[in-house]
């Protein structure tokens, strides 16, 4: 048997408009911790997301370089070193989770929300944080 699925997906666009795509994809991603596409362009996705990833997990200068001119936007850089690979830390490979939902009523693609699996750590800080409200409400109201 021969080799498959060496070459990425072609999406229907252009090399660079794929590209210009797949960059701004990954930023909005970075950015909010989770997106909504087609399942095509997640997979694709994927590929690119978990390649950034890793780089940043080895460190060093040329691998800040690489990932940066992937991704051309400082505070989302500072972010991916300091949280996303502080998050992921202990993993090697598959940063990224895609949970299909459904198909997209006008042309029937199929559609995914594609998300970084480090977001388990923020729902369970953003679960202390109201816990402690909750504590914090509850004195003032034996105070009064």
């Amino acid at each position: 048997m021969g080799k498959r699925r060496l070459t990425e997906r072609k999406l229907k666009r252009t090399k660079s408009h794929r590209k210009a795509l797949l960059v701004n994809l990954a930023r909005a991603l970075f950015k909010a911790g989770r997106i909504n596409t087609t399942e095509q362009k997640a997979k694709e996705l994927r590929r690119i997301v978990d390649e950034i990833i890793s780089d940043a997990k080895k460190g060093g200068l040329s691998n800040i370089r690489k990932v940066k001119a992937i991704i051309r936007d400082n505070e989302i850089l500072e972010k991916i070193f300091k949280e996303v690979v502080a998050a992921v830390k202990d993993r090697n490979s598959g940063f990224t989770r895609i949970i299909k939902t459904g198909y997209r009523q006008g042309d029937g693609a199929r559609m995914v929300i594609i998300e970084l699996v480090d977001r388990e750590a923020e729902k369970e800080r953003h679960k202390d944080k109201e816990k402690e409200r909750e504590k914090d409400k509850k004195e003032k109201v034996k105070r009064k």
